[in-house]
């Protein structure tokens, strides 16, 4: 591929070493210390990808790539659209959780860290366009979501 960082034309899905990975427009970045990696929502790729910081190395983790909403391990998964990105280790469970704005699916995915197992967060009752949610230390209102201390 073109290999020009420049290029706004030099879009596409492939796992690679820095500019030889391509992705298509991206809306969500989020750094997961605890992993010590970068999760990006390629949004129009309709993935999840980890970047390591080390190796500059992009790879997708979780999505098919075709658009949908498909809970599972892997390309099993589908997303549509996903865009930001949070995680925290669940109080519940004690597991690291990735929570994903699955845009145009109008949902909250979860992604296990460990086992990239993606589900759908279970919102019950929440009128459309008036999310107010709390599942552990993330909070969400009126469709913006924090993390709180």
């Amino acid at each position: 591929g073109d290999d020009n960082a420049g290029n706004l034309f030099a879009f596409g899905d492939t796992d690679g070493e820095g500019t030889n990975a391509k992705l298509q427009h991206l809306l969500g970045v989020h750094y997961v210390p605890q992993k010590d990696l970068v999760l990006v929502s390629d949004t129009y790729n309709h993935k999840i990808k980890k970047v390591d910081p080390e190796t500059n190395t992009v790879i997708s983790w979780t999505g098919s790539g075709d658009a949908g909403a498909t809970n599972g391990t892997g390309e099993e998964a589908q997303f549509n659209e996903p865009t930001g990105a949070t995680s925290m280790v669940l109080p519940s469970d004690g597991q690291l959780t990735v929570f994903i704005a699955d845009c145009n699916n109008h949902a909250v995915r979860t992604i296990n860290m460990d086992t990239g197992s993606v589900g759908t967060l279970n919102l019950v009752d929440v009128p459309a366009g008036n999310l107010n949610v709390a599942v552990g230390g993330l909070s969400c209102e009126g469709g913006v979501c924090v993390m709180n201390p």
